[in-house]
Order: structure tokens, then sequence, then C-alpha cells
């Protein structure tokens, strides 16, 4: 963690739908090799933030750095260019279903390296017994548990042994001894690689077992940031009620879609009447059907 060069520097970054603030002037610093963990309530704008960050949504003001480099202006090919220094584990694994297992984590060799097929094999078998799979190269995702599908989606995540990690809600849907494994594994992995890892979740275990740094999000900007002993040490009202799971605080027990926007599946429509869309390139989940 030692170079001056940000890994990814969010700065002043908004993000309105239907006149509705979802980001409301986001600032983070997320260091080289740090796992950063971002925690937030429903509505807080933790899911946008992440696509933000991925340079999916492009903000309506502010910008991100990702490298040093100004991801919210740049040209679509040297943003594709980007994307092959980060891998992405998405909530539901987003395995396509069509494709075998070895065939999902393979994808993103085939499609951005020049790599000989069997090169590509040894490759994929590598990338599973790193994270415990081993002899599962001809199963489709239909076959698998949840804590399989997720491995299988880390696995894929790292084929291009990426810089930068991203995980949305690692260990949702999880039981308890999975998703202690699944924890185990992004620890591992970010020690064996040096790999930067940004980790939006809303399980505690996993926030308090896997941050080197937690940040907080409430309505739309960072509230509190700092290392798992500082936020259990906080006194700060908020954070107490939300690391503790209490239902009166702060944080309103009944919500509105003014403080739920940022936590919508199908985001609300921008001033010109259009959803947010990702660019054509930009990651995303395959939908159940593979497509």
């Amino acid at each position: 963690m030692t170079s001056a060069i940000p890994a990814i520097e969010v700065r002043g970054v908004h993000m309105t739908f239907e006149d509705r603030r979802i980001l409301a002037g986001v600032d983070l610093v997320v260091r080289p090799g740090e796992r950063m963990v971002i925690l937030g309530s429903s509505g807080g704008g933790k899911s946008t933030l992440l696509r933000v960050m991925l340079g999916a949504y492009r903000p309506n003001a502010g910008e991100v750095l990702v490298f040093g480099r100004n991801i919210t202006t740049m040209e679509e090919e040297k943003l594709n260019e980007l994307r092959r220094r980060w891998g992405v584990v998405f909530q539901g694994g987003a395995l396509y279903n069509s494709m075998t297992v070895g065939e999902n984590v393979a994808l993103p060799l085939r499609e951005n390296t020049m790599l000989d097929d069997s090169i590509i094999d040894i490759m994929v078998r590598m990338k599973l017994d790193l994270v415990g799979l081993n002899d599962v190269e001809d199963l489709k995702p239909a076959q698998l548990s949840g804590g399989m599908a997720k491995r299988v989606s880390l696995a894929r995540a790292i084929a291009l042994d990426p810089e930068i990690l991203f995980f949305d809600e690692p260990t949702t849907g999880l039981d308890p001894v999975t998703g202690g494994a699944i924890m185990r594994l992004m620890n591992d992995l970010a020690s064996k690689t040096g790999a930067t890892s940004v980790i939006v979740t809303q399980d505690m275990r996993c926030a308090f077992d896997c941050a080197d740094r937690i940040a907080l999000l409430h309505g739309g900007r960072v509230h509190a940031v700092g290392r798992p002993e500082e936020i259990r040490a906080s006194t700060d009202p908020l954070v107490r009620q939300f690391i503790n799971g209490e239902p009166d605080g702060p944080i309103p027990f009944r919500l509105s879609l003014d403080n739920c926007a940022g936590e919508l599946r199908a985001p609300l429509r921008t001033k010109s009447g259009r959803r947010p869309r990702p660019t054509a390139s930009a990651p995303q989940a395959p939908g159940r059907d593979g497509n």
C-alpha cells in the first residue's frame, strides 16, 4: 500500500434519477491492495456507487479515477481496455446457464487473449483450484449449490489476474458456514495476489472479517469511514444503530420512494425521461437464461 496513486478515487460524485438524488457528493479513496467494504442502509446509494465505480453509470457530477485515470470522461474503447484490469463477482454468481463451469471461467480468457485452448484449459483448472474446486469443469451451473456457484463466479473474476476485485453482496443467500468459507477465500486471494478489493455488503460479519477499512453510506454520502475497530468503537448514533441492527435511531424504519431509490433493481428514469443504462460493454450480470 505504498503507491501514491489510489487504486480508486471517487471525487464529489452525484447521481440523480427523476430529480431524486441518490448520490449526493460521495468522496472515497481506495488504496492499492486494501480491502474496502462499503456498507449502507436501503437507499443509501451503495449499489449505485458500485455501478459508477464499474463505469456502468456515468455520474451527473463528479469523477471516478481508477489507477489515476478518469473513467467518467473516458472513451468506451479505452474504458474497455481498463476493465480488463478488474474482475467482478456478482451477487447471484451470474453464470451463463448454457455454458459449463469450465466455459464460464474460460470466457474472459477467450474474449481477451490469444491463448491456445490447451493453455486456457490449464488456466481454468488453476483458477478453480484456487477457489477450492476440482473436477467440476463439465458441470452446468444448475447442478451447483449456491456456494459452489459463488466460487465459480470468483474463479471467473480472477481469470485475467485482475488488480481490483469488486464483490457485490458476496455472502447473500449463503448459510453461515458457506459464507465463512467464501470470506476466507476472499481474504486468502487478497493476500496471495495483492489485489485491491471493493466489497459491497449488508453482512456485518463479512464487513468486519474482510475489511481493512469500512465506509458507511447514508443519504447518498459517506457518513463514516475507518478501520473495523474504529467503526466498532464509534459513538455516532447512526453508526451504532447500523452495526447493531437497532430498529430505532437516525435511520428511519419506514421507507418511501425518496429514500430507497438508490436500491431499486430497475432504476428510476433520469431527467431526460430514460432509465440510465450501462454502456454496451459495461460489466452486467447475465440473466437466469444466460443472456
